[in-house]
């Protein structure tokens, strides 16, 4: 059971707070939910039941604000108001959407989880799926290509109203093969059929510069000095995190609950089995290479079996800090440029794609092209640097073309004619 503290300053508020935790909703969104709806009582001056349903408009009436904030707000209001009217159903299950009440998506996310398919990828085929079908505005079994293609424009014109360039490659990939999975399950003909995974306004993962990645390490490092506790057990996790996510191409969610323990030497190679590795749970145990430098940081830094994160962790939590952390020392990353930093090095190193994604973990190699960045492979470079050859010949001693002219007789001057 989470620990309830009173973190609103009203018992209504608590109220809904203790009653989300008890059917099993997450601790974090639950509080933060509540933070939001208390800031709104206390800059209105009203009291809870009495909130309007322009609260968050003139909450933000005269204070600039980021969209996401904005958005979370309006998501807690609305949150509080279906409470204050229908109570609060229990949680189905974890990881399933909240909102997700449609019968047809139901028996999906039941025929994926008894297939064998890990939770988190469940909840993430579950939650794509039915952001489309509720944009759509009908149920799952009405689900047509247009309605893809017209949540596509939707996620496109917001990315750019957030001064991005537009949804990422995997997110968009990730979109497809859960509306295309469950147009299989429903036996209806494939809504995502003609519209290619990676369009072309889709982003590709940058990596991370490596004079930033350098600068993290070395301030990680620092904080491993310091005789502060807390401020050492966070340099040390995220030293931790760096190193397996840019020398090992972790996945945030899968570094989290590693541990010494983990580690394998064999065949003059060190291997990291993942405990939280992305995929379905009935295959066998996944063991990633990693160099030979971040194993020995961590069986320096870490007991046997001590996890390098602490144990109220999650993914979300993990993200959150590492993403807080970097920005606290002037740089603004997130985890994933560190895996596409790690693809992007072994494919400098090594241009053999298929041996990337067989690093990367990928099931496609599409999907490892969109990690790749500004790498030439070895015959791109070669028919680069042949290109001219034909045309141009390089110097030799016999072929030197003089710099100077030699030297020429004088004309005589031309006789005029009478």
């Amino acid at each position: 059971m989470a620990v309830r503290r009173n973190v609103t300053g009203h018992p209504a508020i608590q109220q809904w707070v203790n009653a989300r935790l008890a059917a099993g909703h997450g601790e974090d969104a639950a509080k933060g939910w509540a933070r939001c709806v208390n800031a709104m009582v206390a800059r209105l001056n009203v009291e809870p039941g009495q909130l309007p349903a322009d609260a968050v408009a003139r909450h933000f009436e005269g204070r600039p604000a980021a969209p996401t904030t904005v958005r979370n707000y309006t998501k807690a209001l609305a949150a509080w108001f279906e409470y204050c009217h229908n109570g609060l159903a229990e949680r189905r299950r974890d990881g399933l959407p909240a909102d997700m009440n449609d019968p047809d998506l139901l028996e999906w996310a039941a025929f994926l989880d008894a297939d064998g398919m890990a939770p988190n990828t469940v909840g993430g085929y579950t939650r794509c799926t039915n952001r489309v079908v509720k944009h759509s505005g009908n149920p799952a079994r009405e689900l047509t290509r247009k309605d893809v293609v017209a949540y596509l424009e939707h996620l496109q014109a917001r990315a750019r109203a957030q001064g991005k360039n537009g949804i990422t490659r995997s997110y968009r990939a990730a979109l497809m093969t859960s509306v295309r999975s469950f147009c299989k399950f429903a036996g209806l003909e494939d809504a995502t059929d003609g519209l290619k995974s990676r369009g072309a306004d889709s982003v590709r993962h940058v990596p991370i510069p490596r004079e930033d990645l350098k600068n993290l390490l070395f301030r990680a490092e620092q904080e491993m000095h310091s005789e502060d506790p807390a401020t050492y057990a966070m340099g040390r996790t995220m030293r931790a995190m760096l190193l397996l996510m840019s020398g090992g191409g972790l996945r945030i969610s899968e570094t989290y609950r590693v541990s010494p323990a983990h580690l394998r030497h064999e065949n003059h190679e060190w291997r990291l089995r993942l405990v939280q590795a992305k995929g379905r749970r009935d295959l066998p145990d996944v063991w990633q290479p990693v160099p030979e430098a971040v194993a020995h940081f961590l069986l320096a830094n870490f007991q046997p079996h001590e996890m390098i994160a602490p144990a109220d962790w999650n993914g979300n939590k993990a993200s959150l800090a590492f993403c807080g952390w970097t920005m606290k020392h002037g740089v603004v990353t997130s985890a994933h440029k560190l895996r596409a930093f790690y693809a992007t090095d072994l494919y400098r190193r090594r241009p053999d794609i298929v041996w990337v994604q067989t690093m990367m973990r990928h099931a496609k190699v599409e999907t490892t092209r969109g990690y790749i960045h500004h790498v030439p492979d070895a015959e791109h470079r070669s028919t680069m640097n042949a290109l001219m050859d034909d045309l141009i010949t390089p110097p030799t001693n016999e072929n030197v073309i003089p710099l100077q002219r030699p030297e020429t007789v004088p004309l005589r001057p031309v006789a005029v004619l009478s």
